[in-house]
Formats: structure tokens, C-alpha cells, sequence
């Protein structure tokens, strides 16, 4: 009888151990031109982004014209910063972003696509499984300059050994 709980409990273990977690590849996404460097990392919700200015001019980000790229191969909206109120303004801009030379900017990101509204206030979904990214766009010397980055979340199975 003792025996018997024993392999229950095991196997129990080991299929509870057997299932399915989300994985980024690559782990890092990042473009270099010759004006900045940009950075994505992202977790299951929010795409982490980090910007370098490179050269000896002031660099914008224009939140306005910066896109989330979903699986379906297209863009799917803006970004937002995760403070946003309950009611929203159908005409709002996003300022935008000034990155002085030679000093960097980090931002969190979650796609608009994503979220929904509860009681307590805004939550986000989960990226879909696939190419996921941003297509961050900069005015530089009044010209716009755009950086497509892309990572992919893949399904890994996972195992206790």
C-alpha cells in the first residue's frame, strides 16, 4: 500500500513537472545605426527598450509613429507607459522623448493591443506566441529614422531532468 502511494506520488510529480513555458528568442534584440543603439528585451506582457544616443545631435522618439509588431506580420497600434487613467482622450499624443547626446534612455512598453480594463485598474495580456517586436521611429536633424526589431516567442517544453 506504502509502495503503491509512493508511485502514484511520483508520477504525479513528474507529469505536474511536464508542461509547456513561453521562451524569447533571441533573448536580446538590438539595431545599431549610426546614430543610436536600441535594445528590446521582453518578458510574457511589456517589451523593456533601451536607447543610446550615439552621435552629437539631440535624438526624438516619436511614441506617436512607434508600432507593435504582432504575429500576423503587421503593425497592431501604439504603445503605452502602464499609467494610463480609466478614460482616455480620442485625440491624445504622446510627447516626445528627447534623448540628449551621449546618454540613453530606458522605457517599459506594453502594447495597447494587449490590454483590458478590470477593477483595479488597467491589466495586459500576454504576447501571442510568434514574432513579436517594435518599430521604433526617431526624428533626427528633422529627419525620421525607423528601426524595425523583432524577437520571437516559441512554446518550449519543459521537464524536471
Amino acid at each position: 500500500m506504502k509502495t503503491r502511494f509512493i508511485v502514484v506520488l511520483i508520477a504525479v510529480l513528474l507529469i505536474s513537472g511536464c508542461g509547456s513555458i513561453y521562451k524569447c528568442v533571441p533573448d536580446k534584440t538590438i539595431a545599431n545605426n549610426s546614430h543610436f543603439d536600441a535594445t528590446i528585451v521582453s518578458d510574457h506582457c511589456a517589451i523593456y527598450l533601451t536607447v543610446k544616443n550615439k552621435s552629437s545631435k539631440n535624438i526624438e522618439i516619436d511614441w506617436n509613429k512607434t508600432l507593435f509588431i504582432d504575429p500576423s506580420g503587421g503593425t497592431n497600434g501604439l504603445f503605452t507607459f502602464g499609467t494610463e487613467h480609466y478614460y482616455e482622450d480620442k485625440d491624445f499624443k504622446y510627447p516626445a522623448t528627447l534623448i540628449f547626446p551621449g546618454t540613453a534612455i530606458e522605457r517599459t512598453l506594453y502594447p495597447v493591443a494587449h490590454r483590458y480594463f478590470v477593477r483595479s485598474g488597467w491589466k495586459w495580456n500576454k504576447l501571442d506566441l510568434g514574432t513579436n517586436g517594435i518599430f521604433l521611429t526617431t526624428l533626427i536633424d528633422g529627419k525620421e529614422v525607423s528601426e524595425k526589431m523583432t524577437f520571437e516567442f516559441v512554446s518550449e517544453k519543459r521537464t524536471l531532468f
